[in-house]
């Protein structure tokens, strides 16, 4: 019997990750969303529903590093077209309004894949799949989704990915909080499989016991 190794996302790790999707749709719909930028709420969550994510098309960006899936289906290309061009586009023929969801999805998926992947030369082309990865959706691989209702978005990424945008925050400084107060300081650290915040500074937090007192009332 063969053991395969099972992949933990933390809390931290799943807010890096969607910091790095929010910044790219953020931008992504600065350029294309038809009403000008608003706001587009990002989730990174493990795939619990699995009937969600499977029995779709989907874009599909990989590498040595890892995978990028976005759902192409009509009910997410709807999404997409509205966020673009509006619920009822009258300014071209469908054939152009076709062809302008298309670039948006391609300007899409790219943005997500340089702020997903890094920016680097040997990134990876957008193909389009029916299938997914036989393993992708089983327990403990590490996928996880990417939703975005604002611009119709349904991303899954695997476990290469959010590791390879931990890696490339090693030794970057951090900031430890408990509510709204920085009580340490420090840096990302790897050890193996295993991330960890090596601690370099603590903070003296004084909170106010004053009003703590008063609600405790």
């Amino acid at each position: 019997m063969s053991a395969r190794l099972l992949h933990s996302r933390g809390a931290a790790a799943l807010e890096l990750l969607r910091q790095r999707a929010q910044t790219a749709l953020d931008t992504w719909m600065q350029q294309w969303a038809i009403n000008g930028p608003i706001p587009a709420a990002v989730t990174v969550t493990p795939l619990l529903d699995r009937e969600q994510w499977q029995h779709h098309a989907y874009q599909q960006l990989r590498d040595a590093k890892g995978g990028l899936w976005i759902r192409a289906g009509a009910v997410d290309r709807a999404g997409l077209a509205q966020s673009v061009v509006g619920s009822d586009p009258q300014f071209a023929p469908v054939q152009v309004i076709e062809e302008i969801v298309d670039l948006a999805a391609l300007a899409r998926a790219e943005e997500l894949r340089a702020a997903l992947f890094g920016e680097s030369a040997g990134l990876p082309a957008v193909e389009i799949t029916d299938e997914l990865p036989p393993d992708l959706l089983a327990f403990g691989c590490g996928a996880v989704g990417i939703v975005c209702s604002a611009s119709g978005l349904h991303a899954i990424v695997d476990a290469g990915v959010w590791r390879a945008v931990l890696d490339r925050l090693l030794d970057e400084p951090l900031e430890l909080l408990i509510g709204d107060h920085v009580v340490a300081r420090g840096a990302l650290v790897a050890f193996g499989d295993h991330f960890a915040v090596r601690v370099t500074e603590t903070v003296t937090v004084a909170f106010d016991t004053e009003r703590r007192s008063h609600s405790d009332r």
